[in-house]
Order: structure tokens, then C-alpha cells, then sequence
């Protein structure tokens, strides 16, 4: 009779655990967007680099600056999904340089590290340029290629991503007759360097 009564309390007990409602998952916590920021061909951090946060509104800033290891966090809240948001790494400054839109791909956590180009400048001296020529001219094919007609002896400075080699592109035309020409240069980054072209 005591194992009858014992069976029957242990067979209710089974049915109602059986009974709870399942805790719902709503996925992992913290629910952020974060990473570090390094400079390209160095790979040392940068520190005030302002990273812009995009999406549905939610609590916290929606910009913030890397500290002195690189690193930036967003809180996006308990109930929010970050697959919903995305960071600009805004390197649009005088000395760094990467525009563009870098989504998060999972629910809850997400890490989103960068490289920003340095910036670095050539100071471009040119020799023995024709002022007021329109048939002998310098066009460069840097960025946006455009046409330079000047003085004698005029100094330009261009910039360019720097840390790694670099084929400096242009085509020199004199008397209509255009001949193009390629130089190696190697940009440091947040210096300028001097490169002379003899026109």
C-alpha cells in the first residue's frame, strides 16, 4: 500500500513539472556592438576615433569615441536585437580615413573590429610646367583623375592612404602629345613627403 501512495505522489509530482511553461530564450546578454579600431600596416590603436551608431532608437549614446585601446561599446538594451543596427567607422578626419557601413549579423553580442587607412600627403613638385597651355598639361590619376596646368616650378600636396606601397599615376601632355608615367611612392602616415616630377 506505501509503494502504491508513493508511485501515485512521485506520477502527479513528474506531471506537473512537466506541466511549467519553458522560460522563453531571448538570446545572449549583454545585447551590444563592440570592437577596436586599428591602423592598417601598423596595426597600433587608435585612440578618438568617433564610431556613429544607425538603427531603431534605443538607450545609450549613439556616438561614442575609442579610448586609448581602440575599443567602443554600445549597450543596445536587454530587449533589443542588434541585427537591427549597424556602425559607421567615421575616419572622414585629417588623419585617418574609412567611410562605410558595417552591419552586425547576429542577435545579442556582436564585436565589429576596423582598420582605418592613415592618412599621408606628397608634396608634389613639379619643374618646367607651360602657365596658360591648354596642349601641354599634367593629369592625375589619383582619386577623382584631374588636369593641372601652372606655374614653373609649382608645388602640389596630394593625399594619400598611407603605410604601404603606392603607384602614383599620370599622364604628361606637351604639345598634345600625352605620355603616360608610373612612380612608386610610399606615404607615412600623418607626415608628407617630398616627390619631384621634371616636366
Amino acid at each position: 500500500m506505501k509503494a502504491i501512495g508513493i508511485y501515485t505522489v512521485l506520477c502527479i509530482g513528474l506531471l506537473l513539472w512537466s506541466c511549467q511553461k519553458e522560460p522563453e530564450n531571448k538570446g545572449p546578454y549583454p545585447t551590444v556592438i563592440e570592437g577596436y579600431m586599428t591602423e592598417r600596416g601598423t596595426g597600433n590603436p587608435i585612440e578618438g576615433i568617433q564610431i556613429d551608431l544607425f538603427g531603431p532608437a534605443a538607450p545609450g549614446p549613439r556616438e561614442v569615441l575609442t579610448d586609448a585601446e581602440g575599443f567602443y561599446r554600445f549597450d543596445l538594451g536587454m530587449q533589443e536585437d542588434s541585427r537591427r543596427f549597424y556602425v559607421d567607422f567615421f575616419g572622414s578626419n585629417r588623419y585617418y580615413n574609412w567611410p562605410g557601413e558595417h552591419y552586425a549579423t547576429e542577435q545579442g553580442y556582436n564585436r565589429i573590429d576596423g582598420q582605418l587607412f592613415a592618412a599621408g600627403w606628397v608634396k608634389l613638385h613639379l619643374k618646367n610646367v607651360n602657365y596658360g597651355n591648354w596642349r601641354d598639361n599634367i593629369s592625375f590619376q589619383h582619386g577623382n583623375s584631374h588636369s593641372y596646368s601652372g606655374l614653373v616650378d609649382e608645388v602640389l600636396c596630394l593625399e594619400f592612404p598611407a603605410n604601404e606601397m603606392y603607384i602614383f599615376k599620370y599622364n604628361v601632355t606637351r604639345e598634345g602629345k600625352a605620355t603616360f608615367y608610373a612612380d612608386t611612392i610610399y606615404p607615412i602616415g600623418h607626415d608628407t613627403i617630398s616627390h619631384a616630377i621634371f616636366y
